[in-house]
């Protein structure tokens, strides 16, 4: 391996400020920066200050058969069986979950 010093993708800290562009920092590429440019986000100020459009509390916990049908709720469960399924080239995956109150049956389609 080379002695040389590799030049490092991430900005100075001295050099970035509020006004630098999302694309100075780690992991924000043209695709990435394109997009929030979508939401009017362009410099690291604008990243700061965007706030959320929804937030979803998932520290209350619910048991299964107290769930409200078209509610996001917490549940803890344990999977009792794990089915899938093909067909006509449509993979299916059933899972069944249990927390002693009651059992849920869930199905992914991939």
């Amino acid at each position: 391996m080379s002695s040389s010093v590799r030049k490092s993708r991430r900005p100075n800290e001295s050099s970035l400020s509020l006004a630098s562009s999302v694309s100075t920092l780690p992991g924000v590429g043209a695709r990435r920066a394109g997009l929030l440019e979508e939401l009017g986000i362009t410099t690291v100020g604008d990243l700061l200050i965007h706030a959320p459009r929804r937030y979803i509390d998932r520290s209350a916990f619910c048991r299964i058969a107290d769930l409200v049908e078209g509610s996001i709720q917490t549940v803890i469960a344990k999977v009792t069986r794990l089915e899938t399924r093909v067909n006509r080239g449509r993979h299916a995956t059933m899972v069944h979950f249990t927390d002693g109150s009651s059992r849920l049956v869930c199905l992914w389609f991939n």
